[in-house]
């Protein structure tokens, strides 16, 4: 057992499989960019809707961070002309949905073996790219296409 301190507290992490340590801070990783996504389409759709008068941004984003991302990208999709953009944001719906309910099923968890552990791996680190490569691709297009007058700041962290 590893235990871990966070603030005052210890954190005891009982993993009998060092496969499965590995395995599930990725997924938390995955998940954490995915909610970084959805915060972003959410907070767009709502600074949208708000340009448009049709409801306040702080009501729009009250209302906006209850959706799931397909209601999210449905709602954005008639702000999208470009058929890449809408593919890409199909996708990042369609990956994280796999990720989210598939991923440990198609390997078999918990009874995977090492040439499993290492395949579902490698398979979570490129949705979590392809998700967090998406996100720019996604505000840029808003802002080019004038549909929503937004800053953008980058911050890249190379990942090793």
């Amino acid at each position: 057992m590893e235990m871990i301190k966070i603030g005052g507290s210890n954190i005891a992490l009982n993993y009998e499989n060092k496969n499965d340590k590995v395995l599930f801070i990725l997924l938390g990783e995955a998940l954490t960019e995915i909610q970084c996504f959805e915060t972003c389409i959410y907070s767009l759709l709502s600074g949208i809707q708000d340009n448009e008068k049709k409801i306040t941004f702080i009501d729009s984003f009250e209302k906006n961070e209850r959706k799931t991302l397909g209601q999210l990208i449905y709602d954005l999709d008639k702000y999208i002309k470009d058929e890449n953009i809408k593919r890409n944001l199909i996708e990042v719906r369609d990956r994280r949905n796999y990720l989210v309910h598939n991923i440990l099923k198609r390997y078999g968890w918990p009874l995977m073996s090492n040439e499993d552990y290492l395949k579902s791996i490698k398979e979570i680190v490129e949705i979590r790219d392809f998700i967090n490569s998406s996100e720019p691709i996604i505000t840029k297009y808003i802002r080019d296409n004038k549909i929503l007058d937004i800053l953008i700041f980058e911050f890249n962290e190379k990942r090793k």
